[in-house]
């Protein structure tokens, strides 16, 4: 994704894992500090290779990942 779109000075975001449940965006481009889900499904390649692609994604299970955005 290009981000100078969203900085006005054509700077780049330089996003950094802090642990497993915080971020940082250097710049900040928000106001304030905010809590972030993402939901996602982990598929494995055996699955994949015996149910193909569209089953085994389908019987994966959905998980969801919390955490911070926080000012660097």
């Amino acid at each position: 994704m290009n981000t100078e779109t969203l900085h006005p000075s054509n700077q780049l975001f330089i996003p950094r894992w802090l642990n497993r449940g915080e971020i940082t965006v250097d710049p900040f481009p928000f106001q304030e500090e905010f809590p972030l889900s993402l939901k996602y499904k982990e598929v494995s390649k055996k699955n994949i290779k015996e149910k193909g692609i569209a089953e085994a994604f389908h019987h994966s299970e959905l998980k969801e990942l919390c955490f911070f955005i926080r000012r660097p």
